[in-house]
C-alpha cells in the first residue's frame, strides 16, 4: 500500500507528465490547498525546468559540433562522401529527439497541465448578494445556504440551494449554487448552470458568470469554448487582467 509521500510523487509526475485523469485531477486541485504539496509541486516543476535548460544547452552544443565537422568533410578533397550523408541523417535524428525531449521537460517546466490551470485560476465568489446574519434566531433557508457557503461548507450549502422553493432561485442565487458545485468539483454540473446566466443575460453577476463559466470550459479541455468569453471579458474593469492572464496561456496559443 503506498504511503502519503508515494501517492504525492506519483501524483505530481502524472501532473507533469499531463495524464491526470478526471478522479485524479480533482484529488491534485484538493491536495495543492496544502502548503506543503503546493510547495513539493513548485520544487519539481522547477527540477523540470531546469532539466529542461541542461537538454538545451546539450543539444547546442552538438549541433555546434557536429556542424564543425561536416564542414570538415565537406571541404575540397574530402573523402567518403556517403559517410558525410549517413552521418547527416544520425544528425538529424538525434537532434529531433533531443530537440523534443528539451522542449517537453522546459514546457512542462514552465506552464502548468490543464488540472493545475483550471486550479491556478479558480476561487468561488465571495458572498455579496445575500446579508448573513450570524444570530442565535432561526435563519431562513436562503440566509442557511448563504451562511453554509460563506463557512465554505460547499457540500452543505448545496443542500440548502437544493431546498429552496423554485421561486427563490433566481438567475443570482442560480450562479453562487454554481460556484459551490464547482468548489466540491461537480464542474460538468455547473455548466448548465452558467451557460443558462449567461444566456439569459439578466444576473448582476453577468460577467462573473462568464468567468466561471469560461473556468468550466477550461477544467473541461474545452478551450475553443472559453475562449470567446475570455475575449469579451478583456473589457471587463474587474476580470480583464485575469481574462488576459488566462488568454496567454498555453493552452489557449
Amino acid at each position: 500500500m503506498q504511503n502519503e509521500e508515494d501517492r504525492n510523487i506519483e501524483l505530481i509526475s502524472r501532473y507533469l507528465a499531463g495524464r491526470l485523469p478526471g478522479a485524479e485531477a480533482e484529488e491534485f486541485r484538493q491536495r495543492l490547498k496544502d502548503p506543503s504539496f503546493q510547495e513539493e509541486v513548485d520544487l519539481q516543476r522547477e527540477l523540470a525546468e531546469a532539466v529542461g535548460r541542461r537538454e538545451a544547452s546539450r543539444l547546442k552544443a552538438l549541433l555546434q559540433a557536429e556542424e564543425a565537422d561536416l564542414e570538415k568533410e565537406a571541404a575540397p578533397g574530402a573523402r567518403h562522401p556517403g559517410a558525410r550523408r549517413r552521418r547527416f541523417i544520425g544528425l538529424a535524428a538525434a537532434a529531433a529527439a533531443l530537440l523534443l525531449l528539451a522542449a517537453a521537460f522546459w514546457f512542462l517546466g514552465r506552464e502548468p497541465a490543464a488540472p493545475d490551470l483550471y486550479a491556478s485560476y479558480f476561487e468561488p465568489r465571495k458572498n455579496t448578494l445575500v446579508v448573513v446574519q450570524r444570530t442565535e434566531g432561526e435563519e431562513s433557508l436562503m440566509q442557511k445556504a448563504f451562511l453554509l457557503y460563506e463557512d465554505e461548507e460547499y457540500e452543505e450549502a448545496l443542500d440548502a440551494f437544493a431546498a429552496l422553493p423554485d421561486t427563490a432561485v433566481t438567475d443570482d442565487v442560480a450562479f453562487y449554487r454554481a460556484n459551490a458545485l464547482m468548489a466540491v468539483g461537480r464542474t460538468k454540473e455547473a455548466l448548465p448552470i452558467l451557460q443558462e446566466v449567461v444566456r439569459n443575460g439578466e444576473s448582476q453577476y453577468l460577467d462573473s458568470a462568464k468567468w466561471y463559466l469560461a473556468l468550466a470550459y477550461v477544467d473541461e479541455a474545452q478551450y475553443a469554448a472559453a475562449r470567446p468569453l475570455l475575449e469579451e471579458l478583456r473589457s471587463s474593469p474587474f476580470l480583464g487582467k485575469k481574462a488576459e492572464a488566462l488568454l496567454r496561456e498555453r493552452a489557449f496559443r
